[in-house]
């Protein structure tokens, strides 16, 4: 008997300290499963915040592919609109070189202009003089036409003084002994 007390008591305090692990390992189990439920909540909210961030790093591909297309289209407006300036600018410049070549000619112009106004002013100025030497009051045209100075293109001083006519002068001249 002592045999068998001995036995029971050896699987007794087996059996408690099995127990005992057993308790300890279900401890130890049920913290594990508590960890295990607290990882997979975990892992869900980080399954789902990664689903958040995959959504948006999609949605900011999407934006940036629409900007890059974006900034091409500007870019070639910008091309097109530089190109144009360009021109634009040689068209200034083509302009620019005209209106000096126009001032030029201008102030030649006004320089003329000023020379040939002072002209007329001069001619109007004589006109004027010789109306009041030729016309006065109430005076018509014959007699403006008998007040002129006559000509005698028949008649020289130098060649005949003292004869009435030059052909006097030619007579006498001939007749002359001198001349024979």
């Amino acid at each position: 008997m002592m045999k068998e007390a001995v036995i029971a008591k050896v699987q007794y305090d087996s059996h408690s300290v099995f127990e005992d692990k057993l308790h300890k390992m279900m401890l130890k189990i049920h913290d594990l499963e508590n960890e295990l439920k607290n990882e997979k909540c975990l892992s869900a909210s980080w399954e789902e915040k990664c689903k958040k961030n995959h959504a948006l790093v999609a949605k900011f591909n999407i934006e940036l592919a629409h900007t890059k297309d974006h900034v091409n289209t500007l870019n070639i407006t910008k091309k097109a609109l530089e190109d144009k300036v360009a021109s634009l600018n040689v068209i200034i410049s083509y302009l620019q070189k005209k209106l000096h070549d126009v001032e030029i000619v201008s102030r030649e112009n006004v320089v003329r202009y000023d020379m040939i106004f002072a002209q007329s002013t001069n001619f109007f100025a004589k006109i004027k003089d010789l109306e009041d030497k030729f016309l006065k009051r109430g005076q018509t045209d014959q007699t403006i036409h008998m007040n002129q100075p006559k000509e005698f293109a028949y008649y020289n001083a130098r060649k005949s003084i003292g004869y009435k006519s030059p052909r006097y002068l030619e007579r006498t001249i001939s007749k002359s002994p001198d001349n024979v």
